[in-house]
């Protein structure tokens, strides 16, 4: 926009402003005379009928009185007059007379003046009645501004209405002059930025699809040259599109040089693609030759961690049981003959006591039951075989654990399968572990009598113990008292036992962990995480069978154990 440009919008602007201001001053100036005529009218018209009804007031003329108040209030902004005598000679004499228009003529003993005029704004004027300095009553007088007020709002909304009109020519012409000047250019200014856009977009688009056409930014060039009557132009607008043209000169120039680096980037990025997928497939073999080294050892150091420990536990049991069931053995034959020993000494002792007993007087014989009292011979004789027989049946319980201790370990069976009922597996390790059960649930039994099933005996024994031993934590986690139940049944061809608990569950996101090798929620130093991956391996991998969870958090947990009746069905089937 050119220096008289700015000056002639300038002026426009100025005047404009200066005419809102004057008309502004001249409305206030309009209702300030308007006012002020209106306050110097009114209390001239209370002086006037002050005057004029002192003489008549005086003279207690109330008809002329109310002539008087009819003549003055047909002023438009009178509109009413009363006056209130204090002059009263009897008590039938009027006090109030006047005219007002909403009642006419006033002759009144008594008149309410408050609320005459409602919903209207009326001014109230009163003044003292006086002859020569005396106070004859009152004089009250209605004024109406509201035909000041409607002459004020006539001029206003005049003056409002040519200051509008004034506005709107004033806009036109400062309309016009932007248009020339700066609507214009600034619509060419916006097609040139779209066109460009659009060139670049399309560009863009092509380089994305890697088509590398850089024929397309070369139409930049004509489409710049259509705005050479904007270019020659000696103001800002000229500026700009000289900028522009500028610009994108820089741009097709740059896109030239981008095209021949392109060409030698995408010969560079072919050969780096190659190599890359070569070298990608090497590590790609090697990382899948390194992945099933991994899975191979893994499997390899869990298998063998899980024969250690089962051999272990298996020789240990063996050799505690073969301890225990030597000293055992002497021990309850040493008994079995301490009882016969003590049915020979019971019978000689009775002998002997029955001879000196009838041999004697009467005072060796009080002698006799005084020292067979001091001795407690007769609780002795009573006594102890309840504890030969007590002795007899402890030893006859640890020579049971012993054998199911055995029968448990199996280390000559080790390796091999065997038919048997899965009943008397579930017997046995109910008996080794009862010592972790009793102190925190009670068990419940639902065994089927026939339950065969050909089996790794000692392995099956440590899954069952697993799971009980499992069972009884979760129980004792939930701090309350529980239940497990123990069942066992057939289904097609698989025998089938199961485990369930009263304890605290088992949550979603860890269900689908606890079968994994070192996997346990137990705080360290409390769980290895290998009790349930062992049981996972012994029924699964070795003997072809399932195992399923099903668990409740809050609730407890159920694991179903199946296994084929033989192996050789497992495998046809």
């Amino acid at each position: 926009m050119s220096f008289v440009n700015r000056i002639i919008i300038s002026i426009l602007a100025l005047f404009l402003v200066f005419t809102i201001l004057v008309s502004t001053f001249q409305l206030f100036v309009f209702y300030r005379d308007e006012k002020s005529r209106y306050q110097q009218k009114t209390e001239y018209l209370t002086d006037v009928a002050a005057q004029s009804v002192s003489t008549l007031l005086w003279s207690l003329d109330t008809q002329n009185i109310r002539h008087l108040s009819k003549i003055l209030s047909s002023d438009e902004i009178l509109r009413g007059i009363v006056v209130a005598s204090n002059i009263v000679t009897t008590e039938e004499e009027l006090i109030y007379s006047g005219y007002i228009d909403v009642m006419g003529d006033v002759d009144e003993a008594h008149l309410q003046l408050d609320g005459l005029f409602p919903g209207k704004q009326i001014e109230v004027r009163r003044q003292l009645v006086l002859w020569n300095k005396q106070e004859l009553g009152t004089i009250t007088l209605f004024f109406d501004s509201s035909p000041v007020d409607k002459v004020i709002s006539t001029r206003f909304y005049g003056d409002i209405f040519y200051l509008i009109l004034k506005m709107v020519v004033f806009g036109l012409v400062l309309f016009i002059i932007l248009s020339r000047n700066f609507l214009r250019p600034f619509k060419k200014s916006h097609a040139l930025a779209t066109s460009v856009g659009e060139v670049i977009s399309e560009f863009n688009r092509e380089l994305a699809e890697e088509k590398y056409d850089f024929a397309s930014i070369q139409s930049l060039r004509p489409l710049i040259g259509q705005y050479s009557e904007e270019m020659s132009r000696n103001d800002e607008v000229g500026d700009f599109f000289r900028a522009f043209s500028v610009l994108i000169g820089a741009v097709v120039s740059l896109v030239g040089e981008l095209s021949q680096y392109s060409e030698e980037l995408k010969m560079l990025n072919e050969e780096l693609e190659s190599r890359v997928k070569e070298r990608t497939e090497e590590l790609s073999a090697s990382n899948e030759k390194l992945k099933e080294s991994y899975e191979d050892l893994k499997f390899a150091q869990t298998k063998m961690m899980q024969q250690e420990k089962l051999a272990s536990i298996g020789q240990l049991a063996a050799g505690v049981a073969h301890e225990i069931n030597n000293p055992v053995g002497y021990v309850s034959s040493n008994i079995n003959r301490l009882q016969e020993y003590f049915d020979s000494l019971q019978l000689l002792i009775e002998a002997y006591r029955n001879i000196l007993l009838a041999d004697q007087g009467e005072g060796k014989k009080a002698q006799i039951a005084t020292i067979d009292a001091e001795n407690d011979l007769q609780f002795i004789l009573d006594d102890l075989p309840e504890i030969v027989k007590e002795c007899l049946e402890g030893v006859g319980r640890v020579q049971e654990i012993v054998r199911n201790l055995k029968d448990f370990s199996r280390v000559d069976d080790a390796g091999k399968r065997k038919i048997f009922n899965i009943n008397d597996a579930i017997e046995s390790t109910l008996k080794l572990v009862w010592n972790e059960l009793k102190y925190d649930c009670n068990v419940e039994k639902e065994l089927l009598n026939e339950s065969m099933v050909e089996a790794n005996y000692g392995q099956i024994n440590q899954v069952i113990s697993n799971l009980l031993v499992n069972a009884s934590h979760a129980i004792k986690d939930s701090g309350r008292h529980g239940l497990i139940r123990i069942k066992s049944w057939t289904e097609k061809s698989f025998v089938c036992f199961s485990v369930e608990d009263s304890g605290i569950g088992i949550p979603e996101d860890v269900r689908k962990n606890i079968f994994d090798p070192f996997f346990t929620t137990k705080p360290v130093g409390k769980g290895t995480g290998l009790g349930l991956n062992i049981s996972y391996d012994i029924i699964v991998n070795q003997h072809k069978g399932e195992i399923e969870v099903i668990s409740t958090p809050g609730v407890g947990s159920t694991f179903i154990i199946k296994l084929p009746f033989s192996q050789a069905e497992q495998v046809t089937h």
